[in-house]
């Protein structure tokens, strides 16, 4: 197993048990995201790390069609996911094309916790979940483990020089995509030279 194996192998399984977590969350407190909501995949401030894009990455390498999808992401001027699938004329409604590799915070987005200025946790919600269920959202147990902050660390744990900074959407496709085949382009010739 190379590096980028191993890195996908253990954040895949942290991506599990994150999913685990914030469905319980939004299950549990009836929080859970509109039917066919696209909001947060047509918002060009939604941003994730270059080790979170690797499973698609990956994906796309081993089904052979990671040169393909980086230019395509070069030549958009997109600025919603790549990989979103719009399923209404204004595209707000829709679906993820990448659901099994999605990216960490589109695990963890619609309802989490944050701390508050005083430490405490609350509740953080997307905008059109907290419209559907008003201001009245008291009395949901929060823990660390519904806080963003702790599942980042937790990835930048796996590769910290691949999860140091966030980027929008598509870049960090894009550049996870870059790794992706560098990676494998140069250890095809590292073994070439070594025969």
């Amino acid at each position: 197993m190379d590096k980028y194996q191993a890195f996908n192998s253990e954040l895949m399984t942290l991506f599990q048990k994150m999913s685990t977590t914030f469905s319980g969350l939004q299950n549990n407190s009836g929080l859970t995201c509109l039917n066919e909501c696209g909001e947060c995949c047509l918002s060009p401030q939604v941003e994730c790390t270059i080790l979170e894009a690797l499973p698609l990455a990956l994906e796309q390498y081993q089904k052979g069609e990671a040169e393909q999808v980086l230019e395509q992401l070069k030549n958009s001027q997109a600025m919603v996911c790549h990989f979103y699938q719009a399923h209404s004329a204004d595209g707000k409604k829709g679906r993820c094309g990448i659901y099994e590799q999605r990216p960490g915070i589109c695990r963890m987005f619609g309802a989490y916790a944050r701390r508050n200025k005083s430490q405490d946790y609350v509740l953080g919600l997307c905008k059109l979940i907290r419209e559907k269920h008003g201001e009245d959202l008291n009395g949901i147990a929060l823990t660390y483990e519904h806080d963003m902050a702790y599942w980042r660390q937790l990835m930048n744990s796996i590769a910290p020089a691949l999860s140091e900074h966030l980027y929008p959407i598509n870049q960090a496709f894009e550049l996870a995509l870059e790794h992706v085949l560098s990676y494998y382009h140069f250890s095809s010739m590292k073994k070439v030279l070594e025969s």
